[in-house]
């Protein structure tokens, strides 16, 4: 793991742990209080995008690599049905990307309104039947 990978490993971890209200001491434990695990998860979930391999992300938790799957798995699944879930994720990803939103908007004619973000291209949608002209 080089040390740009571990410096934000370490960023991930401790925005995790502030939305999520957990220490890091428990994060790398092995409690599987609901709390502690859904941090956990969503750590896992964010830093699989770094680049590092399995055994090396799974090292950082002390974890056989099949706990990565269940965290993929169980994150994905929360994103669909837990609206607060996905807030408090939106939120982590948000303060990870350090991005101020500049939405630019645009016309959809099946759609209404879709507005990007000029600099992380999240989008959103703006349904004809929600707009008030």
């Amino acid at each position: 793991m080089t040390p740009k990978q571990m410096k934000e490993v370490q960023r991930i971890e401790a925005a995790v742990c502030q939305h999520f209200d957990v220490d890091l001491k428990a994060l790398k434990s092995q409690q599987r209080h609901k709390q502690v695990s859904d941090a956990r998860y969503t750590a896992i979930y964010l830093a699989d995008s770094l680049g590092l391999t399995r055994n090396e992300l799974m090292g950082l938790y002390n974890r056989s690599h099949c706990l990565y799957y269940k965290a993929i798995e169980a994150v994905n699944n929360k994103l669909s049905y837990d609206n607060i879930f996905a807030y408090t994720f939106k939120q982590i990803k948000d303060e990870l990307n350090d991005c101020q939103h500049e939405f630019v908007i645009y016309k959809n004619h099946e759609h209404g309104l879709i507005s990007v973000c000029k600099k992380c291209k999240e989008v959103k949608w703006h349904h004809k039947n929600k707009l008030k002209y």
